[in-house]
């Protein structure tokens, strides 16, 4: 994570996650890039050439606007010795993004989480959701709540689905976790079928103890990488994966989760969203989300 970009769209939210940009930027020694797009809306109207100069004019004050605060932010980084750089690019917000990202080649990308309208995020995607369904790297999402003071990591919540076999994100908290000395709490909510209730009661203790010795499996293998790592488990047995795991992360007051996204693009996720992309839009603290491989 040599290069870390920061996607600034002039919100509060884009300034607060800005302080837990500098949070990883220390961590791991990275360079921060700053990017907004500035994107023009052309109102679809006959009058569009009247309108087209107002805009222009609109897009370039904020051009310049953007440019000062990026001018403020590095003079201030440079004192703390973060090395930033600022640039405004016009164009479509998430695509920009993308490429940008892919030509400093960087590591993660951090944004705030702006969208407000609900049926912009349901159906839509908020631009949040757009470069997290579309970005190959790590995407670390800031909610719209003030962090107050410095932010740092001291507790982080992984919650995995032990029934696939993909833990791309468990093996990047391992190293967070031993480099910011945190606790790691690994979580896995045991969905049963709806006829459980007529299971018999040794069939159900199975899927149980079965669901803690896997848990138990995982946290032994961690242990062996690194025993000095603090790490515990949490098994929650219910429906709505994402309403307990968000419940589970507000009660216990974590500062970081970390999921994987699946980046599936089949017709129901597309309405619905991911589990990841349902965390991201209830949580309380920052939210890190990796893509699976293969």
């Amino acid at each position: 994570m040599k290069k870390i970009l920061w996607a600034y769209d002039g919100s509060k939210e884009a300034e607060e996650a800005l302080k837990v940009t500098r949070y990883f930027s220390n961590l791991y020694g990275s360079d921060l890039y700053g990017l907004y797009v500035n994107h023009a809306y052309y109102p679809i109207t006959p009058n569009f050439v009247y309108y087209a100069g107002y805009i222009e004019e609109a897009s370039q004050k904020k051009k310049l606007l953007i440019e000062k605060s990026f001018k403020k932010i590095k003079d201030e980084l440079l004192k703390k010795g973060i090395k930033f750089s600022g640039k405004v690019i016009k164009g479509d917000i998430d695509s920009e993004i993308k490429n940008y990202t892919k030509k400093i080649n960087a590591g993660l990308i951090v944004v705030g989480n702006t969208g407000k309208d609900f049926i912009s995020r349901l159906i839509l995607g908020s631009n949040t959701l757009k470069i997290l369904r579309n970005s190959e790297i790590p995407v670390l999402t800031v909610p719209p709540v003030k962090i107050k003071g410095k932010y740092k990591i001291k507790k982080i919540l992984l919650p995995l689905d032990i029934s696939e076999p993909n833990y791309d994100s468990l093996e990047y908290t391992l190293d967070l976790v031993e480099k910011t000395g945190s606790h790691l709490t690994v979580l896995y909510i045991l969905s049963l079928p709806n006829n459980s209730n007529d299971l018999p009661s040794r069939v159900m203790d199975e899927i149980v103890n079965g669901s803690h010795n896997e848990l138990n499996k995982l946290i032994v293998s961690s242990k062996e990488k690194n025993e000095k790592i603090r790490i515990g488990k949490k098994l929650i047995i219910g429906l709505s994966p994402s309403t307990r795991i968000l419940n589970y992360a507000k009660r216990n007051d974590f500062d970081l989760i970390v999921m994987n996204s699946n980046n599936k693009g089949n017709l129901a996720r597309f309405f619905l969203g991911s589990v990841s992309e349902d965390v991201i839009r209830g949580s309380v603290c920052p939210v890190l989300t990796i893509r699976k491989r293969g």
